[in-house]
């Protein structure tokens, strides 16, 4: 029997890992458990499994599992993790900067709505912390064909941590039982400043729910995200100095989206520029410039400028760049919307 799960490797993703392997106990006498992103490992597991259920975490990022996933017509269980708790966790484990683990929350929330849409998936977020979690183990056993009387609970209860098997334990004395280092986690993002509090927010609103349509085809990247060339860890202060030479003046965010054709739209603002200054505004995904125009500037005012570009690769951060082309003598500008939207869908209102 095989059980095929994914998630972005937080808290929630690993505990409804083990939840589900407590649930196949209690139907079959062995049980494997493995955890892999590439192809050649899941057939390395698969093939080594012999007579033992295997309880199978995918990590997305290699497109060819949900293919073979799709011929085979095979169901994978999403367990999406709490965004703020990822970032959180991507800050402590790998000793990242909060901007950094934003960058690469996207990368796996990408490549988590990746997989959503190429492959057969049923979808469990992560419930509220106060809702019971005695439903959620009937859910997922019921999903696998498993039926669980109060012994079987019980012992789903026991592979958590939790000591008490009473039917009104909640879902977060679970995660706490099961994680309680997720006190820690939340404790980083609570020593956030408020911008970057912001900024959190602001991101969750889209990537912390990818595996839904008005996200997935359609968001807003926040403004404060973006960043001078040489001070990648620290916000822009708005508005940015024109005067100097020829250079890029604003990039990022860095941030991942899934493959496909993209429009963005960004609105900036001019102040004081009489000298009529000429842009460049250029897309980039990794090092690909993907798109680029050229325009020259109001004196004062406002520019919408759109561009359609195509993501190849949810692997490649996009980036934004806008370059004055010559050297000016006066000028402030500063960006004020970022929207963007996967083609044949309507931009964000």
């Amino acid at each position: 029997m095989l059980f095929l799960l994914s998630g972005l490797n937080g808290v929630y993703s690993q505990f409804g890992f083990t939840l589900v392997q407590a649930i196949a106990r209690n139907a079959y006498p062995e049980v494997a458990a493995a955890r892999f992103a590439r192809l050649e490992k899941f057939h390395e597991h698969y093939k080594n499994r012999g007579d033992k259920a295997l309880v199978a975490l995918i990590q997305p990022g290699d497109s060819r599992i949900p293919k073979l996933l799709q011929k085979t017509q095979s169901i994978v269980v999403l367990f999406q993790d709490e965004l703020t708790d990822l970032v959180g966790t991507i800050m402590i484990r790998d000793k990242r900067s909060f901007r950094s683990s934003l960058q690469h929350a996207t990368w796996m929330s990408a490549n988590f709505a990746w997989f959503a849409e190429t492959a057969s998936t049923l979808f469990y977020p992560q419930p509220h912390l106060d809702s019971r979690l005695v439903p959620l183990i009937e859910s997922l056993s019921g999903f696998v064909g498993v039926e669980l009387d109060s012994e079987g609970i019980e012992t789903v209860f026991k592979a958590l941590g939790l000591q008490s098997t009473h039917a009104d334990v909640t879902v977060g004395e679970a995660l706490q039982a099961f994680a309680p280092y997720i006190d820690k986690i939340r404790g980083e993002i609570e020593r956030l400043n408020e911008g970057e509090l912001a900024l959190l927010d602001s991101v969750r609103t889209y990537y912390g729910r990818p595996t839904e349509v008005e996200t997935t085809h359609q968001l807003s990247w926040p403004v404060q995200a973006l960043f001078e060339p040489q001070q990648r860890d620290e916000p822009f202060e708005a508005p940015i100095e024109m005067v100097g030479k020829a250079r890029r003046l604003l990039t990022g965010p860095a941030y991942h989206l899934v493959p496909g054709n993209w429009l963005v739209e960004v609105v900036i603002a001019i102040d004081e520029n009489w000298s009529e200054n000429k842009l460049a505004f250029k897309v980039f995904e990794g090092a690909l410039n993907r798109s680029q125009l050229e325009t020259i500037l109001p004196g004062q005012g406002r520019l919408a400028l759109t561009q359609a570009f195509t993501v190849e690769d949810v692997g490649r951060p996009i980036s934004l760049a806008f370059e004055i082309l010559e050297g000016a003598i006066e000028g402030r500008l500063w960006v004020e919307t970022i929207r963007l939207r996967r083609q044949g869908t309507p931009l964000v209102s």
